[in-house]
């Protein structure tokens, strides 16, 4: 259970669930859960803890322990340390202390996500809302508005959409992308912009080197899954990662046989020779339903959770990254709609090119 799953709270208590705390900065204790990843560096003053994969795309040969380090040593100040965590990709948490500064951010699209309580005798960080309240032993505390929203024909046929930083228990929030906790204060902070690219074609480049970076880190370290479709999305996804393909599994999801979404990328894959499956995925079982559901507190049951059930029982080695494009809504729709030609909407902050990749640890 809560597998890859965390929560940082401030106060030693006893093993969770056979998991055991681990001391890291400023006597904050995290309790991790298989296969979930950390790594730490120091120098002199200066921390980094690392929770979850990190990649760099300009180098990607480096471990997470190579970036980690090489963020300790040349980050002497929080300005330069979120700077240069811009251009990385993967799903992570970093905690970054100094003689001044204690702040945790997350990856560009919050993909491993993270709620939050800072008060006054307490400072709770965890993925999972669900593990909160197993961890505390809490009923769920949710005000009649939330609950209201959640009873709405509207929001099950949106398919459980959730706007904002409230979570569905009162006592959390949840970091948002493009911003950061700042610890010492406890203060949720806007992310400067550290870019000076203001040239069309340059950020299309700069985009595109960064897009193709990552997936060379990423074939350095995994085994990876790749969804193709005919969208706009999984195509520039293919494009980025076309010198890799003999390294890439691609696959979709059969929902109808006459869906270009089938169609497309199997015409696709042997025109470009591509190692690709048709997936039709098996009904949802009981016993998958039951161990989905002690995961989250309101669980969302779709037509599509039955993707989720194939990787479920296919795709749980902690070495496997599953790739898609579900996140690249994100950069369009924050930036807003123009029938003008707007690259800058798109591309003016090279962040937004992480959010075209949904980096899965199906473990």
């Amino acid at each position: 259970m809560y597998r890859n799953q965390y929560i940082v709270i401030n106060k030693n208590q006893s093993n969770f669930h056979n998991i055991k705390p681990v001391q890291f900065l400023n006597g904050l204790y995290i309790y991790s859960s298989f296969p979930l990843s950390t790594s730490s560096a120091q120098d002199f003053s200066t921390e980094v803890y690392l929770i979850g994969y990190i990649l760099n795309p300009q180098k990607p040969a480096d471990s997470n322990d190579d970036i980690v380090t090489a963020l300790a040593k040349n980050c002497k100040t929080q300005e330069l340390f979120l700077k240069d965590i811009q251009v990385l990709s993967g799903r992570y948490i970093l905690f970054y202390k100094n003689e001044t500064s204690f702040i945790v951010v997350g990856d560009a699209c919050s993909l491993r996500q993270c709620y939050f309580k800072l008060s006054e005798g307490d400072t709770i960080l965890t993925s999972s809302p669900k593990m909160f309240l197993d961890f505390y032993d809490y009923d769920l505390q949710i005000n009649p508005l939330k609950r209201d929203l959640i009873n709405l024909p509207q929001y099950k046929k949106n398919e459980s959409l959730w706007y904002g930083d409230k979570c569905i228990d009162d006592r959390l929030c949840k970091l948002l992308p493009n911003h950061y906790l700042d610890l010492n204060k406890k203060e949720l902070k806007r992310l400067d912009l550290y870019t000076n690219i203001l040239d069309d074609k340059d950020i299309i480049d700069y985009a595109s080197s960064i897009l193709k970076g990552t997936f060379a880190a990423l074939v350095n370290r995994y085994n990876l899954v790749q969804a193709l479709t005919a969208g706009w999305d999984s195509r520039i996804l293919l494009a980025a990662s076309k010198e890799l393909k003999d390294n890439i599994r691609f696959y979709v999801f059969n929902m109808s046989d006459n869906s270009p979404d089938v169609w497309v990328p199997n015409k696709l894959s042997k025109q470009l020779d591509l190692r690709f499956e048709i997936i039709k995925p098996s009904q949802l079982r009981n016993d998958f339903l039951s161990s989905y559901n002690e995961e989250h507190i309101f669980p969302r049951i779709l037509p599509k959770t039955a993707n989720i059930q194939y990787h479920y029982d296919n795709n749980t080695s902690p070495n496997l990254i599953n790739v898609n494009g579900n996140c690249a809504e994100i950069a369009r729709c924050f930036y807003g709609y123009t029938k003008k030609k707007s690259v800058w909407k798109c591309y003016s902050h090279f962040q937004n090119t992480h959010k075209k990749m949904n980096l899965s640890k199906w473990s």
